[in-house]
């Protein structure tokens, strides 16, 4: 964990670097993702101990469905510009969904 954090920096820079990004550039457009990713896992994490007791299976399908679920509502409240994209094609491409 402590080589992780210590090449964070000069990994980050380097391939900033490659699309003319600074680090605090790509910190600040992955930070919306790195925020909701966060939030799911310890959802996810609160829950798998809640659920200790239960079988594995059911334990780790109730976990997937709540992570997806609180990534989707907080990738629209966010309002992530991933989301919003995806949102767009899906629209140009089924377009009856969004009647």
């Amino acid at each position: 964990m402590v080589a992780s954090i210590l090449f964070l920096y000069p990994g980050i820079t380097i391939h900033g670097w490659l699309i003319d990004m600074s680090f605090s550039e790509v910190m600040m457009t992955v930070s919306g993702n790195l925020l909701a990713a966060a939030m799911m896992a310890g959802m996810v994490f609160g829950i798998g101990q809640l659920l200790g007791v239960w079988p594995a299976s059911v334990t780790l399908s109730i976990q997937i469905a709540a992570g997806v679920g609180v990534y989707w509502l907080l990738a629209h409240f966010i309002e992530m510009k991933a989301y919003g994209e995806c949102l767009r094609i899906l629209e140009e491409r089924l377009p009856a969904l969004f009647i």
